[in-house]
């Protein structure tokens, strides 16, 4: 079985298809690790890895200079 879409799990949705790995290694086997990302989900840890404080992340989400995933409204997830 070459694996080349698989179902994973999404936080929104439930489950989605997802492309997966059209190539396999010899020694070191490949595997798709997780769902795809909701857009703005490391948004936070981004700002916080580049040095942005708390009160600067809240002023650029305010500003709407940047969008972390609550912007979303879930039909399926935890938030309506």
């Amino acid at each position: 079985q070459r694996n080349w879409l698989v179902n994973l799990p999404h936080r929104v949705v439930g489950h989605a298809g997802h492309v997966g790995l059209p190539y396999d290694f010899s020694e070191t086997p490949a595997v798709v690790q997780g769902g795809p990302l909701i857009v703005g989900e490391q948004t936070r840890e981004i700002l916080t890895e580049l040095g942005y404080s708390e009160a600067q992340q809240e002023q650029l989400l305010a500003d709407q200079v940047v969008a972390d995933e609550s912007c979303y409204m879930y039909e399926l997830g935890e938030k309506v």
